[in-house]
């Protein structure tokens, strides 16, 4: 007995050991379910970190090994990823899996490693379905990168006219239990190949084709594929491309053209060009949209003669393509039916407001700074702002004698509302561009003293005639006010401030100063059909204008002279005819003759010219004299000569005028009484200039020869 309770007990404790062993063994062989799906997440991104340092290094061969490294050791090992659930089946339940497993550590007496730990896991959530359901938490910042991109591209997608890219992709590593290991080696040699193929649909000829690429040289030349698959791999996506497929031929011959000859390389052409150039930019191939955007820029009227549709180029193309123009070079661009032509105004106009100017471009000031003066409405900058005449209670004058304007900005005056007026009322941007470089480019003129926006290079404001100033008596010297006879407006002979309001408008002098203005000038003589601005017109009361004299018409006054100067022609009288096309009333006629200064004892060459003063409507004699040591004679030297002005008020007959053509000073015989003299002849004289000539030629000894009267009843 006493044996056989020694028995006992000893068995009894042998059991309780082995539990307290298997206890143990079983604490220390087993983790839950949770641990081991957070170990999936850490290896996970481990993985995915390393393999992107390695990446970004430029490590991509240490990349390539690795993996080759991994599916070796998989493949030998009977990894757990070609196991499934049927096999898994196969050798029966889970409970008896974990026996099995008991036993043949019993039997072999070695522990259990952690690699066996963690197979065992992978195996139960294999089979029980779970790894598909909480992989997508376990690496849910890849999954949301891969939205986005899926997003990204429906959006360009959606701007791009020409073609379109679409991309799904599925996760070749989601295996339901019905894989096995010949599809698992499959998808390891595709990674080893790293071969991508790329289905291209084109959905107007209905028409399929595939590419494949390498997968390095893929996402090497197209950023998009390096974007979108950050964090992915090629291989795990189906991608499907809806374009022209001759277009992406092309694009992947260009990819290809490091190992093709030279001879083989695709080349651009004006048919190409433009989807080529959409495809780049959407797939980011910047080489290749840069080469795009300069075959653009140098054969943009070739490819305007094409069917190309360039309304597809986007807002960013657009803004690289017109940086490479200048307003000289859009301006050389055919484009009949206004493709891009006006596009690329719209963003020369862009350029213009920057507040540094591009002069390379043909931009010389800044649109950025343009302001409207409140007082006297004028678009003025700050550079010239001083020197551009305001109304006189905004003008001050400075220390060394010079004057300066102060204007005033209008806070209610915006750049983009004035350039919204203009585009309603140009219809053009191409109009509303020139309209305001016109604006923004100041220059000077010699004449009228003061700078001026090269737009109004024709609104240079003055008098055709020189102010007549009122006398109370004709012995003494006039008053110093008076008025101009072309206008009637008010004129004083002592003025601090200089009066730019005039009646008529000429051509400004451009006074050019520097480098700058002068490449202003010059780009203002190349445009100027489109810079130049009409004047406005300018009315005058009637009371006024009534103070014109009523004479000849110009086409009488052309006939007369013309007549004058053939009779002087058979007479050899030396009467020439001359004519100035820029001038509106440019013809004129001339004659020289020398003459003995009785009084003064001196001999002097006298130059007349008959022309026609639009002011008064009548014909005007002018004269200069030069003495024979080459200088001028004076006003006050000829009327110490002349008889005639002894009684009479010699500023009321002859005075120092412009001549109405040459706008040069002549001594002139005060042409308002003239009509006095010439209406009463206008319908029986057949030649009203020679009957005029005749009758105020005494006053200045002007003797006219009488075979002239043969043709005047």
């Amino acid at each position: 007995m006493e044996s056989r309770r020694q028995e006992i007990c000893a068995h009894n404790s042998s059991n309780q050991g082995e539990a307290r062993k298997s206890t143990e063994e079983t604490d220390k062989a087993h983790i839950t379910i949770s641990e081991f799906l957070n170990f999936l997440k850490t290896a996970y991104q481990v993985q995915d970190s390393v393999e992107g340092v390695l990446l970004e290094g430029g490590m991509s061969e240490a990349v390539n090994w690795l993996k080759s490294k991994e599916i070796e050791s998989t493949i030998k090992g009977r990894s757990m990823s070609v196991q499934t659930s049927d096999t898994l089946l196969r050798k029966g339940s889970a409970d008896d899996n974990k026996k099995e497993l008991a036993k043949k550590r019993e039997s072999n007496g070695t522990l259990v490693d952690d690699s066996d730990i963690l197979k065992q896991k992978l195996n139960e959530v294999l089979s029980e379905g779970l790894l598909d359901s909480v992989l997508p938490y376990l690496v849910q910042s890849t999954n949301s990168l891969k939205k986005n991109s899926l997003c990204s591209v429906k959006t360009i997608e959606k701007n791009s006219h020409t073609s379109t890219l679409t991309v799904s992709n599925e996760r070749l590593a989601r295996r339901k239990s019905s894989g096995d290991a010949s599809t698992a080696c499959k998808v390891f040699d595709t990674k080893i190949g790293s071969e991508v193929e790329i289905h291209v649909c084109d959905e107007i000829k209905n028409t399929k084709k595939t590419f494949t690429c390498n997968q390095k040289l893929l996402v090497e030349k197209m950023g998009y594929f390096a974007e979108v698959t950050l964090g992915q791999k090629l291989e795990d996506m189906d991608i499907s491309v809806h374009c022209d497929i001759g277009i992406f031929e092309w694009l992947m011959q260009w990819v290809k053209k490091d190992s093709l000859l030279e001879a083989d390389w695709p080349h651009l052409d004006s048919q190409c060009v433009i989807p080529i150039l959409v495809s780049a930019a959407f797939l980011q191939m910047e080489p290749l949209l840069q080469d795009c955007l300069l075959f653009c820029h140098q054969h943009m009227n070739e490819i305007l003669r094409t069917a190309s549709n360039l309304s597809c180029l986007n807002d960013s193309v657009l803004t690289r393509l017109a940086a490479m123009y200048t307003n000289s070079e859009v301006e050389l661009i055919k484009d009949r039916k206004d493709k891009i032509q006006s596009k690329l105004f719209s963003k020369l106009i862009q350029s213009l407001a920057e507040p540094e100017p591009e002069s390379v471009r043909g931009h010389w000031c800044s649109l950025a700074r343009i302001f409207r003066c409140d007082k006297c409405q004028q678009l003025i900058t700050p550079n010239v702002a001083a020197r551009i005449p305001c109304i006189p209670p905004c003008m001050r004058l400075q220390p060394d004698g010079s004057i300066i304007s102060l204007h005033t900005r209008d806070p209610n005056w915006l750049i983009n509302e004035y350039i919204i007026k203009l585009h309603k009322t140009l219809k053009t941007w191409r109009k509303v561009y020139w309209r305001l470089w016109g604006d923004v480019h100041f220059l000077y003129c010699g004449i009228c003293k003061k700078y001026f926006p090269t737009n109004q290079i024709g609104w240079c404001r003055y008098h055709p005639d020189t102010p007549q100033f009122f006398t109370l008596d004709a012995q003494k010297a006039p008053l110093p006010i008076g008025r101009y006879p072309c206008c009637g407006e008010r004129a004083y002979r002592f003025q601090l401030l200089e009066n730019y309001s005039a009646c008529q408008f000429r051509q400004h002098a451009v006074s050019v100063e520097d480098v700058r203005q002068s490449a202003i000038f010059s780009m203002l003589e190349t445009y100027r059909h489109l810079i130049e601005e009409e004047p406005p017109e300018l009315l005058f009361p009637e009371r006024l204008t009534r103070l014109v004299a009523r004479g000849p018409s110009r086409n009488n006054f052309l006939k007369c002279v013309q007549d004058i100067v053939n009779i002087s022609n058979s007479l050899l009288d030396g009467w020439q005819l001359n004519v100035k096309t820029d001038v509106e009333n440019g013809t004129y006629i001339t004659k020289k003759k020398p003459k003995f200064l009785c009084e003064s004892k001196i001999s002097a060459i006298f130059e007349y010219h008959i022309a026609y003063s639009i002011s008064y409507s009548v014909p005007v004699l002018c004269f200069n004299a030069w003495k024979t040591d080459g200088s001028m004679l004076t006003m006050e030297e000829y009327w110490a000569n002349n008889k005639h002005f002894k009684n009479l008020n010699m500023f009321d007959t002859l005075t120092q005028m412009d001549h109405p053509v040459l706008c040069k000073p002549f001594l002139t015989l005060h042409p308002c009484r003239t009509s006095e003299i010439i209406e009463p002849i206008l319908e029986t004289s057949r030649n009203a200039v020679v009957t005029w000539l005749s009758v105020v030629g005494r006053f200045i000894d002007f003797e006219i020869d009488p075979d002239y009267f043969r043709y005047v009843k």
